[in-house]
């Protein structure tokens, strides 16, 4: 019809979808940074009672389904268990 023949696209993939999704290649925004210095300032009660209370919000957030928020709260729960550990 057009006298064109179709053709794959060829080129090189960046940045794979699993790094993207593991956060590997994000840099830190001033909150991450800024909560890096409260999480060091926090004495081992402290980051023991956050964990506590961050994972009785993880369990609310997806009791009701919010599985966005339970995510973010396991996250957070993981990082200030990597600080516990240097602590």
């Amino acid at each position: 019809d057009n006298n064109q023949t179709p053709q794959t696209i060829r080129k090189s993939i960046s940045g794979g979808v699993i790094e993207v999704l593991r956060g590997k290649n994000k840099k830190k925004s001033r909150g991450q940074k800024a909560k890096e210095q409260v999480e060091l300032n926090m004495t081992v009660e402290q980051i023991d009672q956050r964990i506590k209370e961050l994972k009785a919000k993880m369990k609310a957030a997806s009791q009701e389904l919010d599985f966005e928020q339970a995510a973010q709260y396991r996250d957070e729960i993981k990082e200030l268990t990597q600080v516990r550990m240097i602590i």
